[in-house]
């Protein structure tokens, strides 16, 4: 069984000097940060969707939305579309401003008294996602937590009616912090999630501030459009590698086997949310060291059993 961390009210802390943020700091766009520590911009447009992650039956995408803060406009994440095999959950800010959940469909809903709730989905190979939705995540709020054995996904709302130094008030808005918990079987994908590829490569932008590639690249018609292909079962490969040599593949194994899990992706809406962040949310986001190593554990002997199965050994 995968671990949630609410459930053992952890408080999960990142010092300022933790905060990527730098030159990425924009002018109204979201600041995303890869898996290879990269913060950037996102110069989407509103109303539109976006490949976050996809890979090993995951899907992660983002919608963004318009609003204003400060005197300049600026997109802010709306919602967060997560898929795993035949699952579907969005995450989104309704009309009214309130986090909503939806899972296969289905409006999950608070009743009076309650304060948190938590969901298994089973997948067809036996693999399992756990949902956990806590109004009073520590030092969050109201927040969603998704765990799977490649992923820990965590998205919160800041909101609406925030009163800036100019007297505006900011739309509500979703926040995410993602933790790729163990290396993926085949191609990462999507704006945060090929940051991995980079990293296992070691491949250096001279410029780190800015997407790589072309926004339109990303973009879905919905949070679960099929156009964008998923990464390759056990025994296809590594598509960055193709036609390599035994050596070259023997060095990006050993890269990956030296990677420091769980890498870490993240995404702020806008300038001024990250100057909240800082303060507030911010400090969350990292597993106690003890509380990752037993999710690393678990998901390390989860995948181990799931490439088992996929290569018809068990």
């Amino acid at each position: 069984m995968l671990s949630l961390a609410w459930a053992q009210d952890v408080a999960t802390t990142t010092s300022y000097a933790e905060e990527p943020w730098g030159a990425a700091l924009g002018e109204g766009y979201p600041v995303l940060t890869s898996f290879d520590g990269r913060s950037f911009q996102f110069p989407g447009k509103p109303g539109s969707y976006y490949d976050l992650i996809s890979a090993d039956e995951h899907q992660v995408t983002m919608k963004l939305q318009a609003g204003q803060a400060w005197k300049h406009n600026g997109t802010f994440v709306e919602g967060l579309g997560v898929q795993y095999h035949q699952h579907k959950i969005i995450i989104n800010v309704n009309a009214h401003d309130v986090l909503a959940v939806f899972m296969n469909g289905e409006e999950l809903r608070m009743r009076e008294e309650e304060t948190k709730q938590e969901r298994v989905m089973c997948a067809d190979d036996g693999s399992e996602l756990q949902l956990a939705w806590n109004l009073h995540y520590p030092e969050l709020g109201n927040a969603v937590e998704i765990v799977t054995d490649l992923l820990r996904l965590v998205t919160w709302l800041t909101p609406a009616q925030t009163v800036e130094e100019d007297g505006m008030y900011e739309p509500a808005y979703l926040n995410f912090d993602a933790q790729l918990l163990a290396p993926p079987h085949g191609e990462m994908q999507g704006i945060v999630g090929e940051g991995f590829a980079r990293l296992i490569s070691g491949r250096r932008e001279e410029d780190d501030s800015q997407l790589l590639g072309m926004v339109a690249d990303y973009q879905m018609a919905s949070y679960f459009e099929a156009r964008r292909p998923l990464a390759y079962a056990v025994g296809g490969g590594w598509p960055l590698v193709r036609g390599s040599g035994g050596s070259e593949r023997r060095l990006l194994r050993e890269k990956i086997d030296r990677a420091a899990f769980p890498l870490h992706a993240r995404g702020r809406s806008s300038k001024i949310a990250q100057v909240r962040a800082r303060t507030k949310a911010a400090r969350m986001r990292r597993l106690s060291d003890q509380e990752a190593k037993g999710v690393l554990s678990r998901s390390h002997k989860a995948m181990h059993h799931m490439g088992a199965r996929r290569a018809g050994i068990a």
